[in-house]
């Protein structure tokens, strides 16, 4: 029905506006010193970002946890695919987290970063799936939609949920995400020592 096509949108809107509220913490930890503290220990700040967002994909599996029980109880999705689209969901959400990070430590204050994660947060919405569900979308914003960072890994959680999507398949696709992720800590790491001046 038409509220399963919500639901992995509806998810993934609160995963964004996670992503955004925590990535935001990395100003109040370089106004505490944390981060000026995290640098000159052994590993630099990598460990903390890592914690960071370990913690973001903790969080993101707690509030994913919720939304597979309203999916079960609401649209009697199987428990067997709501535990791979939570698991797919709190790895979507710590790479979600790794992108606001990266915002937030190439702004130049910490208003700066806020209007820029939020002139960001939501184009990506609307466009990516969370706001209406591709299926409801013209073809082309549909297809720009499904390229965005949300929309590739909101297409692949809808996959799941309905069992169009095996574990094989979703080896690429997690790479995938993995590469984004990993790529965006990369940036974020290399720009912590500049950030703190």
């Amino acid at each position: 029905g038409f509220g399963v096509l919500f639901f992995p949108g509806i998810l993934f809107m609160s995963l964004l506006f996670m992503g955004q509220g925590l990535a935001g913490d990395v100003w109040v930890e370089k106004k505490n010193g944390t981060l000026r503290r995290a640098l000159v220990a052994p590993g630099g700040a990598v460990p903390l970002l890592g914690g960071k967002i370990l913690s973001g994909m903790i969080v993101a599996a707690a509030v994913s946890f919720g939304a597979m029980i309203l999916g079960r109880f609401l649209f009697g999705i199987p428990a067997g695919r709501l535990a791979v689209g939570l698991v797919w969901a709190a790895f979507s959400g710590g790479v979600l987290l790794s992108l606001m990070i990266v915002i937030q430590v190439y702004a130049a204050t910490q208003r700066a970063a806020g209007l820029l994660t939020s002139l960001i947060l939501f184009p990506l919405l609307m466009v990516g799936g969370s706001f209406f569900p591709f299926e409801a979308m013209p073809e082309g914003m549909a297809r720009i939609g499904k390229l965005t960072p949300n929309g590739f890994a909101l297409e692949e959680l809808k996959a799941i949920l309905l069992g169009r999507a095996d574990l094989a398949g979703l080896v690429l696709p997690l790479l995938g995400l993995l590469t984004a992720g990993g790529l965006a800590f990369l940036v974020s790491a290399r720009r912590l020592p500049r950030f703190l001046l």
